[in-house]
């Protein structure tokens, strides 16, 4: 290369590099195309004009969320260090992450569909105030008979919706009912149909992973019976995202209680765009692992000690 093309390679360098100019702006100052200054660009790099230093951020958790990500081909990964195991600041602690990895998320249009559980309302708690009025907060999966109300999906979307600006889309259906013929009548309801079609498209899904062990949710509020309990252990379930319960393969198990379910099926969450999973702890690593090799979530909020535990005899 001549002591010309080097000079150009420079000055385009350091017009893209040091004095912010965009590649159309360069292009038009040195009269070539955009492309053209991108191809430059990239051969100043080529030849060692530029050399790029990334200097790393104070975090003992970087590497472990790189790693995460390689692993199980996800798009983000945020390790929380966490010192108290499931004591309440756990759950404030991930809700912290969560909210903040959900409002850079925000633009003014989306669609975000929500389940339920105590992940998701420590992430709600901790949302700051925002004017976003073009916003949908759907509820993706019916109401739960809960003691506390304030984990309910119907709950978690209505004050979402108050937080962001926006307006709430419930699913005016209990999450579980009696028999396979009360959920086909329930979703041939219009308004009901419409709300499952929107959260299916949403832009964006907030999700908890539950483990199927009996202090789970949905046994210790008997939202599933000891017999479903015992079924869906014979038929090897590891976990649930929205009472959709999967094998260690993120694999939706074939079961009735599916067929009594009114919210997102497995197959609808995974063509969402953004599945953010909020979830952690020592009993929830195993139903967080088929979930990823499941492909159910892109995005993984949890604790370090979860991650890391997530790297050990990991097939995915």
């Amino acid at each position: 290369m001549d002591t010309e093309q080097r000079k150009l390679l420079y000055k385009l360098a350091v017009a893209y590099y040091e004095d912010g100019l965009t590649q159309k702006q360069i292009g038009k100052r040195f009269g070539v195309s955009r492309i053209k200054v991108s191809r430059l660009l990239r051969q100043a790099r080529q030849e060692k004009i530029v050399n790029i230093h990334i200097t790393p951020v104070d975090d003992a958790n970087i590497d472990l969320e790189r790693v995460l990500c390689q692993k199980y081909g996800l798009d983000e990964v945020i390790a929380v260090p966490v010192k108290n195991g499931q004591a309440v600041d756990f759950y404030h602690e991930l809700g912290v992450a969560a909210a903040d990895t959900l409002q850079r998320s925000l633009q003014n249009k989306e669609v975000i569909a929500i389940t339920w559980g105590r992940t998701l309302k420590a992430v709600v708690n901790n949302l700051p105030a925002m004017t976003k009025p073009e916003i949908r907060v759907v509820q993706a999966l019916g109401g739960i008979n809960s003691p506390d109300v304030e984990i309910n999906g119907s709950e978690l979307a209505r004050k979402l919706a108050q937080i962001v600006g926006a307006r709430p889309i419930l699913l005016s259906s209990p999450g579980l009912v009696a028999s396979r013929e009360i959920r086909d009548a329930l979703i041939k309801d219009p308004q009901i149909s419409r709300v499952i079609d929107l959260a299916a498209r949403a832009d964006i899904a907030l999700v908890g992973v539950g483990a199927l062990n009996l202090e789970s949710l949905a046994r210790r509020y008997n939202i599933i019976s000891r017999d479903d309990f015992e079924r869906l252990k014979a038929r090897d379930v590891i976990g649930d995202i929205g009472l959709r319960y999967f094998n260690s393969q993120g694999e939706q198990v074939d079961d009735e209680l599916h067929d009594r379910t009114i919210g997102l099926d497995l197959n609808q969450l995974r063509k969402v765009k953004r599945v953010i999973g909020v979830t952690g702890g020592p009993d929830k690593v195993e139903s967080i692992r088929a979930a990823l090799k499941g492909k159910l979530i892109n995005v993984l909020i949890t604790d370090d000690n979860t991650g890391k535990a997530l790297l050990e005899n990991s097939t995915a």
